[in-house]
């Protein structure tokens, strides 16, 4: 009776561990008309042994494959996206896996399995800082993974393409000033930060209404850094600058 109970115990404590797997990646989710999957990583549930810390980072390395690492795309490739940090520590990309991976089906496609790792803020040591999932028990990490078949419809985009493809920045690089200029006709408010390729937030713009601000040098170091905008429902938008 006692090893019954012992392993009734076993098998409840591991279903609740494995039901605790994939927390930092908790709010993905899939869009069957447009054949897309949002990752969305929570920073504050990484594996607890993975190396460094990507909190603070405007964004992390995607490197990704699917159904079992099939047809790798590495976070370094020119068609790799970038996960974007949403100014609370939550980063979110969308992919495309049947255009994304080579040889992907949409129809027949299973799981969507990848890592994270802090290379575009240190592209000489990208994985001296991961994103991993906890495994069963939590004494060691794991690869993250996506099941389409059980992976919720998305209700809204947390990515707005609208707004990224409408913000400029003139001129860039710049010297002096720069006016960061957007499309913004709904007269949405939004947060625009300023960050440096180590995470360092040097500009922070509150409550913006309108559809331009302008980017003083100030004590901003020669080189290039990310330009995030949070609106008040979440949507985010990314753009990078070049000072000189």
């Amino acid at each position: 009776m006692k090893k019954l109970y012992f392993i009734l115990s076993f098998l409840l404590f591991a279903g609740f561990a494995m039901a605790q797997n994939n927390e930092a990646i908790a709010g993905s989710c899939k869009n069957s008309t447009a054949e897309s999957v949002t990752i969305v990583f929570d920073e504050s549930m990484n594996c607890t042994n993975s190396p460094g810390d990507l909190a603070g980072l405007a964004e992390i390395g995607f490197h990704s494959g699917y159904s079992g690492w099939t047809n790798v795309v590495t976070w370094d490739a020119a068609t790799a996206v970038k996960l974007v940090n949403d100014g609370n520590d939550k980063f979110s990309g969308t992919i495309t896996p049947a255009t994304y991976y080579a040889g992907a089906v949409w129809a027949t496609l299973d799981v969507v399995n990848f890592v994270l790792n802090q290379g575009p803020a240190v592209p000489a040591e990208p994985w001296a800082s991961e994103g991993k999932d906890n495994n069963a028990d939590g004494t060691a990490c794991q690869d993250f993974f996506l099941t389409l078949a059980t992976l919720a419809e998305c209700t809204s985009s947390t990515i707005d393409h609208v707004l990224s493809n409408s913000i400029a920045v003139t001129p860039n690089p710049f010297s002096e000033t720069a006016v960061i200029s957007f499309s913004n006709t709904n007269n949405q408010v939004f947060d625009i930060t300023v960050t440096s390729l180590t995470g360092q937030v040097v500009r922070n713009f509150q409550n913006v209404s309108g559809s331009a601000v302008e980017l003083e040098r100030g004590n901003m170091t020669t080189g290039m850094y990310f330009v995030t905008f949070v609106s008040e429902t979440g949507k985010i938008a990314t753009t990078k600058v070049v000072v000189r």
